[in-house]
């Protein structure tokens, strides 16, 4: 497998990325043109807009967690390979170091994988969600899903329903069951989630 390349720095005058944005970005082009995918093909095979994942690409927006179910299975790869971590392994363990709760995240979600190269079937999120959901949120994958809000207010819609979460908060459910959620607090809330693939 090559290396993966960092981030392209923005044009004059365009949009600024938020550096894991950006660090997702390089990923997922790196992942697709290793691939041998065309960015309409990816999005014919995923079927998320080739806008979106052209806003993906140059670190402009953040996938939702089923977008990023999506995109890594037609990819072929672990989903949490195309987030950004930075989780070291020693003595049998594997440690994912605690964010930044400064760092520019962005005006929509944020999305960063603690063990993005760990084997078996269990991947580990730590989201930033938003308020007002981004384009591709709102989706179902396979697995079970649970959820854990660290810091502030979420609303889960699950199956239509909705469903008011506060920080200690832990939910189970099949992820097979559209699911979206978004912050309802007055900033935006950190959730920990985990999905497990099926065998």
């Amino acid at each position: 497998m090559t290396s993966l390349p960092g981030p392209r720095p923005a044009p004059l005058g365009a949009e600024a990325a938020s550096p894991i944005a950006a660090h997702l970005g390089a990923r997922l082009r790196a992942t697709r043109q290793e691939a041998g995918l065309s960015l309409a093909e990816l999005a014919r095979l995923t079927g998320l807009t080739k806008g979106f994942l052209s806003k993906l690409e140059r670190g402009l927006s953040h996938p939702s967690v089923e977008s990023v179910y999506r995109l890594a299975r037609v990819l072929g790869v672990p989903p949490g390979v195309l987030l950004a971590s930075e989780s070291a392994v020693a003595n049998g363990m594997e440690l994912a170091p605690a964010s930044d709760p400064d760092a520019p995240v962005g005006p929509g979600r944020w999305l960063r994988s603690l063990f993005p190269v760990a084997p078996g079937r269990l991947t580990a999120l730590e989201i930033q969600v938003p308020h007002t959901p981004d384009e591709d949120a709102g989706g179902s994958h396979e697995g079970e899903e649970l959820l854990r809000v660290l810091d502030g207010e979420i609303e889960l819609l699950l199956n239509n329903e909705p469903t008011r979460l506060k920080a200690g908060d832990t939910v189970r459910f099949d992820a097979r069951h559209r699911h979206r959620l978004r912050s309802v607090g007055p900033a935006r809330a950190r959730v920990l989630v985990v999905f497990v693939a099926p065998e």
